[in-house]
């Protein structure tokens, strides 16, 4: 409206489908890539197909992620339990639940 011109990248995982979980060095490999690319302003949006199984996993490990980083703990149960406060099942498998567990575990052992 007011002339002011917003850019957008796009970002397209395809190596992991749906109720399943990716190998952890791809997924943080992206998440690295994409943590690469942001502007400090810049907001990420994330979602699948349903926005609650993928999503909430990439969300999970993204933010818990930085939480670790700037505080150097993180409570992988309550952030768990605020996602699905904000959006009903975020995470939906056990796998996907253990998988944030992993590649939390995977990221913070490599540095």
């Amino acid at each position: 409206q007011n002339g002011e011109v917003h850019k957008t990248t796009q970002f397209n995982f395809t190596a992991w489908l749906d109720h399943d979980v990716p190998r952890i060095s791809q997924l943080l490999d992206f998440l690295y890539h994409v943590e690469g690319q942001k502007t400090t302003d810049s907001p990420v949006l994330v979602h699948c197909s349903a926005g609650i199984g993928r999503t909430g996993t990439y969300i999970a490990i993204d933010s818990l992620l930085k939480e670790g980083r700037d505080t150097g703990k993180i409570d992988i149960q309550l952030r768990v339990q605020k996602m699905r406060e904000q959006r009903k099942d975020m995470i939906q498998t056990p796998d996907q639940l253990k998988f944030v567990f992993e590649a939390l575990a995977e990221a913070f052992e490599t540095g």
